[in-house]
């Protein structure tokens, strides 16, 4: 079908009346000045009536018209009102999070049948813990045991207050020293 200058004019009034419902202080201008620049962007610039109804009625349901809008602003600007069209709606980058319901003691953690599924697969992990709580705790000594156990691990030393990967703890006393100050304090 061939564009006819009465089409031009029909898609022009449409769009005065799309536009003055969405700026009631619009001026209208004349229809067939709008028609002529329908003609003008089909014609030198390539648009189709669909593209030019659609970018209006984007503009018109984003409130993107104002009351200074004209027929020729639109032929001037489209490129970058269509690709404003085309951009995707910000979404926001989180909903707010809903408060995670809070289980029983009971329920909190992994269940038996997780651990017992574990150890089907020949890994028993209240096993190693228990080897590491027992790794890493201090041990009660027995009274032939001596007086002191050396420490390998991070502490501070109670005399010198310095930071050392190996200190003495005395039993006796309570204190951890770091090894100067255990040879000149005994």
């Amino acid at each position: 079908m061939n564009p006819s200058p009465d089409r031009d004019l029909d898609c022009a009034k449409w769009m005065l009346e799309r536009v003055r419902s969405a700026v009631p202080e619009f001026i209208e201008p004349s229809p067939d000045a709008w028609a002529l620049d329908i003609q003008l962007m089909r014609e030198h610039d390539g648009r189709s009536y669909k593209q030019i109804v659609d970018l209006v009625s984007w503009m018109v349901d984003n409130r993107k018209i104002k009351d200074d809008f004209s027929c020729a602003k639109l032929a001037s600007n489209f490129n970058k009102w269509a690709s404003a069209m085309n951009r995707p709606k910000h979404v926001p980058a989180m909903a707010p999070k809903e408060p995670e319901p809070e289980l029983p003691p009971d329920q909190i953690g992994p269940s038996d049948e997780y651990y017992s599924e574990l150890k089907k697969a020949g890994f028993d992990p209240r096993k190693r813990l228990a080897q590491h709580e027992a790794k890493h705790a201090i041990v009660e000594q027995k009274p032939s045991a001596p007086a002191h156990m050396i420490l390998r691990q991070r502490s501070a030393c109670d005399n010198c207050r310095k930071t050392f990967d190996i200190v003495c703890y005395f039993k006796l006393s309570g204190k951890k020293l770091c090894v100067g100050c255990a040879i000149t304090n005994p």
